[in-house]
């Protein structure tokens, strides 16, 4: 008897762990784990549900009509009652996609094709894709991307930039794969995201501290159950330490006979209340062809105010410069100026080609002085937000 109790407790047990997920889709097992949240969150608000057989297909590439439907729903636009005739020949009126395709064109998302086509099954890349979105949700927010194969003149290079500055990649890498297709699960990711900011979905509203009573000022003037997250706007800057890297405005062509070449201006900003010390930063080299180089017969210099660093490029093409000395108060800038040169007694490959040098990683403290209860005072270390708003310093053009 004792036996058949902690059986049955087993059997609870194993039920109550299978995640949302796994009860939802037969095909569970082939759902990426970073994708399972997503997934969870776009099904229950009815923006992408499973096909017939129970199965998400998470691997399924996403095509045209497919992407209009799931932005859409996402906005939460009715389009049962679409009006209209289709604007494209492939397009028949009875197509379950035909309202969509109307109310996308309409709202000026897409386009047809020269000969009067729009393609509904043709599947999207990434670039398409990014285009589609930053339309859709109108995003205007830019941020400089470091992407080796999203170059500056790209006709998609904006649509990048605005999903970057939003949040909106989900890969942590140095390539943005432009040309490869999405998938269902990456759909349900980036959908979910933006259900996180309703900015984008236009839902936001004010916050309204009308009815906040002082507490104490030793505190906080405002109760925590009147601040709402989700309703906090762009317009608010976020208190972090900003770094903005300033290339020159045109390539610089590096020889191996050359000094030191001047490759950009980095700005250090303080939106924090408190002081910073900026103890360290990380670049990294990259060559478009791996004939090219190597990167780590380089060495880069970094000049601030009161320091000048140099440091030789490892054989990954990276570098990190420690012990930096820049004090930044509270709402000031500060900068510092970074060089290149080629380590003229090492061989090089004899192919030319162009490079990027890009800021990939920063360390900083806020310095905090408070008052405790007794009449000393006290200053506290802790991290410092950082982020980096334009990583890429000036491009180079290698001509051994």
């Amino acid at each position: 008897m004792k036996h058949t109790k902690k059986l049955g407790f087993s059997v609870l047990i194993c039920l109550f762990s299978i995640s949302s997920t796994q009860a939802r889709f037969t095909d569970f097992l082939s759902i990426p784990t970073w994708a399972e949240p997503a997934i969870d969150k776009v099904q229950t608000q009815k923006i992408m549900t499973g096909f017939g057989d129970g199965t998400f297909r998470p691997d399924k590439e996403l095509n045209r009509a497919e992407a209009l439907t799931i932005l859409l729903r996402t906005k939460n636009v009715d389009i049962k009652n679409t009006v209209g005739r289709s604007p494209f020949k492939d397009v028949p009126r009875e197509a379950w996609f035909a309202n969509a395709v109307i109310e996308g064109t309409n709202k000026g998302w897409i386009k047809g094709f020269p000969n009067g086509t729009f393609r509904p099954d043709k599947i999207l890349n990434n670039a398409e894709w990014a285009t589609l979105v930053s339309r859709a949700f109108e995003l205007e927010r830019e941020q400089e991307v470091s992407f080796l194969d999203v170059p500056a003149k790209a006709w998609f290079a904006k649509p990048v930039r605005h999903l970057q500055a939003n949040e909106l990649i989900r890969r942590r890498s140095r390539t943005f794969h432009p040309d490869e297709s999405v998938t269902r699960a990456e759909a349900a990711w980036l959908m979910a995201e933006i259900l996180k900011k309703p900015r984008l979905t236009g839902t936001s509203a004010s916050n309204n501290f009308s009815s906040s009573r002082r507490v104490s000022s030793r505190r906080t003037a405002i109760k925590p159950r009147d601040f709402n997250p989700n309703q906090q706007g762009y317009e608010v800057e976020k208190k972090e330490l900003t770094i903005f890297a300033e290339p020159k405005p045109e390539p610089v062509t590096i020889t191996r006979s050359d000094e030191w070449k001047y490759i950009g201006l980095t700005k250090i900003k303080n939106t924090t209340d408190d002081r910073v010390e900026f103890h360290s930063v990380e670049l990294e080299l990259r060559f478009e062809n791996s004939s090219v180089g190597p990167e780590s017969n380089f060495h880069l210099k970094l000049e601030t105010e009161n320091q000048v660093l140099e440091g030789r490029l490892n054989r990954n093409g990276e570098i990190v410069f420690g012990g930096m000395k820049i004090t930044i108060l509270s709402g000031s800038t500060k900068s510092f100026r970074t060089y290149l040169r080629p380590e003229k007694e090492d061989s090089f490959y004899s192919k030319p080609g162009n490079g990027t040098i890009s800021i990939i990683n920063a360390d900083a403290s806020m310095i905090s002085t408070f008052k405790s209860d007794s009449i000393d005072r006290s200053t506290g270390f802790r991290s410092a937000p950082i982020r980096v708003k334009n990583r890429l310093l000036t491009p180079i053009r290698f001509d051994p």
